[in-house]
C-alpha cells in the first residue's frame, strides 16, 4: 500500500489580502479499532483499523500567504505479529 499526501488550497488558491480572514475547518469524528489475539504461548497478532468509515478530514492547516490544508489518510489497516523470546 503506497503512502499518499494531498494538499488543498484553503481559500481556492487566491492569496489573502494584508489582513487575512480566519480559516475554519469542519469538525469531524474519526473511529479507530483494534483486535488482539494470542495464537501461541509466545506469539500475538494485532489488527488495527484507523478511520473505519473512510471519511475525509483534515490533518492540519497552515496560514500563510497561500494557506493550505493537509488531507488526512483514508482508511488504514495494519496487521502486526509479535513474538516474545
Amino acid at each position: 500500500m503506497a503512502a499518499r499526501c494531498s494538499l488543498l488550497a484553503a481559500n481556492g488558491g487566491v492569496a489573502y489580502n494584508a489582513t487575512p480572514d480566519p480559516t475554519v475547518l469542519p469538525s469531524h469524528w474519526r473511529f479507530d479499532t483494534f483486535v488482539e489475539t494470542k495464537v501461541a504461548p509466545h506469539t500475538t497478532l494485532k489488527l488495527y483499523v484507523q478511520n473505519i468509515f473512510n471519511r475525509t478530514y483534515y490533518d492540519s492547516i497552515y496560514q500563510s500567504g497561500l494557506p493550505f490544508v493537509r488531507v488526512a489518510p483514508g482508511r488504514t489497516v495494519s496487521l502486526i505479529a509479535a513474538a516474545k523470546f
